[in-house]
């Protein structure tokens, strides 16, 4: 008698390709996906930590937090009178825009890098948290202004430098931007403050987001560009 016996039939070479060609273009669009969604998710880590900061120096100077300064010896804990800041600097190149969170223990404010920097020693105001903003976000610009209705054209300065002051008890805000000069009385500066970020690499059609301040509030906040 005949035994008939089956074969299983096995996947050809062309069949094989195919098949590994699919997996890899769908590997690939969920890797890209992927990575889009974390660039995202950094951007907007950055700006909110921009944000943080500038609450941050305002929560100190209404809460007349002390600070430890070794320069001061015999007093060198104690609350600053001129309150707290945030130094910022701009630069065009990836990750080098840099953010300073420090206590205002200087009685001459400059905006100049070395009084916000540790190679300043003791002329310097002292340190609390230093950022440098990821490659991830586009810090476009800085601005001052009064009217913005829409937010679709930046007017008023745009500037590299600028240094927001908190000063005690109110924490109302002082703004200066580039070589203005930080004396109250002799300050000239309009009422609100932006700072322009978009997410790099972008289509410059995506709106931007900015970090507002308002010098008589004070509070920052986030602002949409309106499409």
């Amino acid at each position: 008698m005949k035994q008939n016996r089956f074969f299983p039939k096995g996947f050809t070479v062309i069949e094989l390709l195919v098949v590994i060609i699919i997996i890899s273009i769908v590997a690939s669009i969920g890797t890209n996906a992927y990575q889009s969604q974390r660039a995202q998710v950094r951007y907007n880590d950055s700006v909110f930590k921009v944000l943080s900061m500038i609450q941050t120096a305002r929560n100190y100077a209404i809460s007349s937090r002390a600070v430890y300064d070794e320069c001061n010896v015999g007093n060198e804990n104690y609350i600053p009178e001129e309150g707290y800041g945030v130094y910022i600097s701009r630069s065009d190149e990836p990750g080098l825009s840099r953010f300073v969170l420090f206590a205002n223990i200087e009685a001459v404010n400059k905006i100049t890098a070395n009084q916000y920097d540790e190679t300043g020693g003791c002329n310097s105001d002292l340190i609390e948290e230093e950022y440098f903003l990821p490659i991830d976000a586009d810090f476009l610009s800085l601005s001052v202004d009064q009217n913005l209705p829409d937010h679709t054209v930046i007017g008023g300065n745009t500037d590299d430098e600028a240094v927001i002051i908190f000063r005690p008890p109110l924490a109302d805000a002082t703004i200066a931007v580039n070589d203005h000069p930080l004396d109250a009385d002799n300050l000239v500066i309009l009422n609100d403050f932006y700072l322009r970020f978009r997410r790099a690499q972008a289509d410059p059609g995506i709106p931007s987001q900015y970090v507002h301040i308002n010098r008589i509030a004070g509070f920052p906040e986030i602002e949409k560009e309106t499409e």
